[in-house]
């Protein structure tokens, strides 16, 4: 993921995120709930619950990639003799490169 592709995703995180919180606080306006409570149970017919459930779907997918991160995942530790060593190049390949040699 390219440095552009990962700001982009950010950027679709946070607004899934505030789409999430909308429809939350929306959710329990239908329901009479303060949006604050730490519990709240939603009656079965809240028509803002299918829109909610497929926003949460939505943020938890984009979160999913925005956490691979421009490296795909690659946070830049190498595993050696059972401690974590920092790698400053973040560059996959010339990590395996060195990870053979040894």
């Amino acid at each position: 993921m390219s440095y552009d592709e990962s700001k982009a995703a950010k950027d679709t995180l946070i607004g899934w995120g505030n789409t999430v919180r909308h429809l939350w606080v929306k959710m329990c306006e239908e329901d009479g709930m303060n949006p604050a409570a730490s519990f709240v149970v939603f009656s079965a017919d809240n028509k803002y619950k299918q829109f909610y459930d497929a926003a949460r779907r939505e943020y938890r997918e984009t979160l999913q990639i925005v956490s691979q991160g421009p490296g795909g995942g690659y946070v830049g530790l190498v595993m050696e003799q059972g401690a974590g060593r920092r790698v400053d190049s973040g560059v996959r390949g010339e990590v395996r490169k060195r990870n053979k040699r040894r």
